[in-house]
């Protein structure tokens, strides 16, 4: 099979093809080409080194597109429609062009690559349905982006990690890492078929961010809606089985919240902060509370415990300044320190026998706090509250006072006794006075 050297008619990519076919398909740009035509404009632009590219544009630099791949966009319109030569939009193509405000994406474009259009000015994006991959941070720090519509189905930078790789594995159509991180104006996204996660800081201080999330969505990574301060939601999708630290931190419109039942475990700091949260709903096979997971909720009244918690992590309630009650699981949570700190409306908490490790710092700041728990309980955790402290000195002090007067009393009768002469008392005003005398000096310190 004779192949020689050839140059793509429609991009310019060098390319190795067959002589003896009358058509092929470009590898780099997908454009159909006669074969000859291919073969002749590489001998009539021999000169130019294959790697060199066509320039497209409105203005001759506009563009620096090499084998179907965009490069760089040079020029300074506010608005621009991409080359239908383009397959692939690169990294950083358009990054920092803060005047660019509306781009039109054609569907010849298959790849977007990592932070493409960071912080440009566009103010809406609508992705065709050819693009079937998306890499990190594409769209991040867009101020002025309000609204998104993402391609139907489309991989990212995991995918394609793990078939490079050769690692076997599902494909999940997943929000890439950072994909919208920083888009303070971005208020409503139009999401793709059968979303299974969103990545780490997909939305992350999203502020005006309001949308409704699918079922099909199995995973949210760290930080994926850290800081969307309007976003409303009542349940988290059914089929969430994974929940990345800090997902939620700072969600202040979030009031009420139930966990599906494929969380086992609250991540660190995954509702900290979401101070309008006024009620969450656990499901009993929850086993952690991980560290500071609802720290100032401010909002939140009560909540039961899962029966088969085993730890409630550092800080994980603290500053909750509205919670009124809390029962203690038969499980005998682990309560780290701190748990619930600073709870200042805290009034009744239940213990049970069972939880036999408690530090004092568990309830620091409580000072509204009646704990329910067995006097055997309370005996052994004296030190647990500062109350309880008080309460058993001042104890103590009355048994004190209680020896002293009774040794005082009976010195009294024995004097009595032996300012009466009645001798046949005699013996018995001895052993009262001796007794009473005895106590009075060892209370007084003599």
């Amino acid at each position: 099979m004779p192949f020689v050297e050839a140059k793509c008619t429609s991009c310019g990519a060098q390319l190795t093809v067959d002589n003896t076919k009358d058509a092929a398909i470009c590898q780099y740009c997908g454009t159909p080409f006669i074969v000859e035509k291919a073969i002749n404009h590489y001998h009539t632009t021999q000169n130019i080194t294959g790697s060199i590219v066509n320039i497209y544009g409105s203005n001759s630099t506009d563009f620096v597109i090499r084998a179907g791949k965009l490069i760089k966009y040079n020029g300074v319109a506010t608005e621009i429609e991409i080359p239908h030569t383009v397959t692939i939009i690169g990294e950083e193509a358009f990054m920092g062009c803060e005047g660019l405000t509306h781009v039109l994406i054609p569907s010849s474009v298959k790849r977007i690559e990592n932070r493409a259009f960071a912080k440009t000015g566009i103010t809406e994006i609508d992705l065709p349905d050819t693009v079937t991959y998306l890499g990190i941070g594409v769209f991040s720090d867009c101020y002025k982006l309000t609204k998104a519509i993402l391609p139907k189905w489309f991989d990212d930078h995991l995918s394609e990690m793990l078939n490079h790789h050769g690692l076997a594995h599902t494909k999940t159509v997943r929000i890439p890492e950072k994909l919208f991180a920083g888009c303070v104006q971005l208020t409503s996204v139009g999401m793709p078929n059968d979303l299974g996660c969103i990545d780490k800081a997909a939305f992350d201080k999203c502020r005006n961010l309001n949308l409704t999330l699918p079922d099909s969505i199995t995973a949210l990574g760290e930080s994926a809606f850290n800081g969307c301060k309007n976003l409303q939601l009542n349940s988290l999708p059914s089929g969430l089985n994974s929940l990345g630290e800090y997902a939620f931190s700072g969600c202040e419109k979030l009031t009420h919240i139930s966990i599906p039942n494929g969380i086992k475990m609250i991540s660190k700091n995954a509702f900290r902060g979401c101070s309008g949260l006024q009620s969450i709903h656990l499901h009993p096979d929850i086993v952690k509370i991980n560290d500071e997971a609802f720290s100032g909720c401010t909002s939140l009244v009560n909540i039961s415990l899962p029966k088969n918690l085993k730890t409630i992590g550092y800080g994980a309630f603290q500053n909750c300044t509205h919670l009124t009650e809390i029962t203690i699981p038969d499980t005998a949570p682990a309560m780290g320190q701190c748990a619930f700190k600073n709870c200042v409306n805290l009034c009744n908490v239940t213990i049970p026998n069972s939880v036999t490790d408690i530090s004092p710092s568990v309830f620091e700041g409580c000072t509204k706090i009646n704990i329910h728990a067995s006097n055997a309980w309370k005996k052994e955790h004296v030190n647990l509250l500062p109350q309880w402290v008080d309460e058993k000195k001042n104890i103590e002090a009355t048994k004190s006072r209680t020896t002293l007067m009774v040794g005082v009393i009976m010195c009294v009768i024995a004097v009595s006794i032996f300012a009466s002469g009645n001798e046949d008392m005699f013996p018995l005003a001895l052993i009262l006075g001796g007794i009473g005398g005895f106590t009075v000096a060892i209370k007084l310190g003599w």
